[in-house]
């Protein structure tokens, strides 16, 4: 009986730490809310670069993605993300991003 009892006891204890030790990804999935400042400015700022670089495909002009929306990446910023260079780095990765694939993406149709 004693014997069962502390293999209970074992395997819950091991399986209570397994996941902390193996999935760190998990323990904290906002990491302290950069993670998620981040991924919000990458998403304003594809789409902002994606309508730039569609616009600029569509009027002709060259290929070009440092415009004064990159150059202002606190532009849609909310307090709630908290962290703003986050957020910043984010933005300019996603304005790049959205800009290279829209005007890439579209060269041949309007051209």
């Amino acid at each position: 009986m004693k014997t069962a009892a502390r293999c209970a006891i074992l395997i819950t204890a091991f399986l209570l730490a397994v996941p902390s030790v193996a999935f760190p990804q998990f323990r904290n999935r906002r990491d302290d809310g950069k993670v998620y400042a981040y991924h919000a400015g990458y998403n304003a700022g594809y789409r902002d670069g994606q309508r730039q670089g569609i616009s600029d495909l569509r009027f002709r002009q060259r290929f070009n993605y440092r415009t004064w929306d990159y150059n202002h990446p606190d532009r849609h910023y909310r307090p709630e993300f908290r962290f703003k260079s986050d957020y910043r780095k984010g933005y300019k990765e996603g304005y790049r991003d959205g800009y290279q694939s829209a005007y890439r993406r579209n060269f041949r149709g309007w051209r």
